[in-house]
C-alpha cells in the first residue's frame, strides 16, 4: 500500500494519483473535530460558552433595567414628596396665622380660650398632632392627641415660686 489509510486512524501523506501533498492535510483539525471524541468534547464547550454569553448579556440587561425602573422610582417619589411637603407648607400658614393671633393677645388666667382655638386648629388635620404657645411670662399652653386619640388641653406656668401644670379632656 502506497500510503495510510484514514480507516488506519491515519491520513495519506500524498495524493495516490500525482505524488504531492494532499489537501486533505490542513483539515486534520476538522477530522479531529468530527470524530467521536472531537463532537463529545465540542458540543459541550459550545454550549458552556453560549450559555455564558446568554448568561452575561442577561445579566446586563438586567442590571440596566433595575437601575432604569430604580431612577423611575426615585424621580417619581421625589415628585411625589415635594408635592406632599409643597401641600403641607400651604396648609400650614392659615394655621400658623390664627396661632399668631390668639399669642399676639394677652394670656389670660382662663385657658378655655386659648384651648378651643387649638383644639380647631389641630382637630381633622391629618399629620398635626400637637400644637402650643408659650408666652414670655412663662405660660405654656397647648393642645395634643393622646395615645388613645383623645384631644387633651394642657396649661403649665412657670414662676419665680414654682410651676404647675393642669391637663384637661375636651
Amino acid at each position: 500500500m502506497p500510503g495510510r489509510l484514514i480507516a488506519d486512524n491515519a491520513l495519506a501523506g500524498t495524493s495516490e494519483r500525482s505524488g504531492t501533498p494532499s489537501r486533505r492535510g490542513g483539515s486534520r483539525f476538522g477530522t479531529a473535530l468530527a470524530s467521536p471524541r472531537g463532537v463529545l468534547l465540542t458540543v459541550p464547550l459550545l454550549v458552556g460558552v453560549v450559555g455564558i454569553t446568554l448568561t452575561l448579556v442577561g445579566q446586563r440587561a438586567l442590571e440596566q433595567t433595575s437601575l432604569s425602573m430604580a431612577r423611575d422610582r426615585f424621580a417619581e417619589q421625589s415628585s411625589f414628596t415635594s408635592h406632599r411637603i409643597a401641600q403641607a407648607l400651604e396648609q400650614a400658614e392659615p394655621v400658623l396665622d390664627r396661632l399668631r393671633e390668639v399669642a399676639a393677645k394677652p394670656a389670660s388666667a382662663d385657658g378655655s380660650a386659648v384651648a378651643l382655638v387649638l383644639r380647631d386648629l389641630i382637630a381633622g388635620r391629618p399629620g398635626m398632632s400637637q400644637a402650643y404657645i408659650a408666652y414670655p411670662d412663662g405660660l405654656f399652653q397647648g393642645v395634643f392627641i393622646e395615645s388613645d386619640g383623645a384631644l387633651r388641653f394642657q396649661e403649665s406656668n412657670v414662676g419665680a415660686t414654682g410651676g404647675t401644670s393642669r391637663h384637661f379632656v375636651f
